[in-house]
């Protein structure tokens, strides 16, 4: 297998997708891209989030702060980077404390959603479909 050629002092590695964010090396990251992509929404109500996605990061501090996307592209080209959002030494009790408002907003977001189709169509502005 022939491996990527990388910049000195960077590393290739797999990070998992899961609910509450991408996962490697025990912390959570996140990004503006896979917020907005609804990577950490599950298809079907009562279904697991679940995938890989290839990462660099910088050698020097493990876990890394930050995280590279390999495979995805921002805008004008940008590599996107996915920054740490919880340290695997956390509380159980903060843990679940931080799943538990991350739920409430995703709740929240999916609620809000609708409201906007309701909102357009009381104006007049509904979304027309083709015939």
């Amino acid at each position: 297998m022939i491996e990527p050629i990388l910049p000195s002092r960077t590393r290739a590695a797999v990070a998992s997708l899961a609910q509450e964010g991408i996962v490697f090396a025990g912390c959570y990251y996140s990004c503006s891209l896979a917020i907005r992509a609804g990577w950490f929404v599950p298809r079907r109500e009562g279904e697991l989030v679940d995938g890989k996605l290839a990462v660099t990061y910088k050698e020097g501090c493990y876990p890394p702060e930050e995280l590279e996307l390999v495979s995805a592209e921002g805008l004008n080209g940008e590599p996107v980077i996915a920054r740490r959002l919880l340290h695997a030494s956390m509380e159980e009790s903060d843990r679940l404390a931080y799943q538990e408002q991350f739920q409430a907003l995703l709740a929240a977001w999916k609620l809000k959603r609708p409201r906007r189709r309701r909102r357009a169509a009381a104006h007049g502005t509904a979304l027309l479909r083709p015939e």
